[in-house]
């Protein structure tokens, strides 16, 4: 089993992954401007979301922003592209900032 970090640089990279490889995303955020990220779209039968994590900032600055952490692991032969927004929920798809996906193709 391997782990594959990917980050917001990797924007509709192509990443090659084997059944039951663990995958991390770190996309940055800011809990305190209400924004946060949100998986919109996902093939749960090839990968599977195992978890979902905000790291603090490192900065004891306030209002200092973190990352959130999807955990994913690869589930069955296929390709997949998971897409994520980053928004403030309660207003909906008027208040996207920003969007990022990546291309993730398992394998056995």
């Amino acid at each position: 089993m391997s782990l594959v970090e990917l980050y917001s640089a990797d924007q509709d990279t192509l990443v090659k992954v084997k059944v039951h490889d663990e995958i991390r995303v770190y996309l940055p955020e800011n809990p305190t401007t209400g924004f946060e990220w949100r998986l919109e779209n996902n093939d749960t039968d090839i990968l599977s979301l195992q978890k979902v994590e905000y790291e603090t900032p490192r900065s004891s600055l306030v209002g200092s922003g973190g990352q959130k952490v999807f955990y994913f692991q690869g589930e069955n032969k296929g390709t997949v592209q998971p897409q994520f927004k980053l928004c403030r929920p309660w207003l909906g798809e008027a208040s996207i900032q920003e969007s990022y996906s990546i291309i993730i193709e398992v394998d056995n």
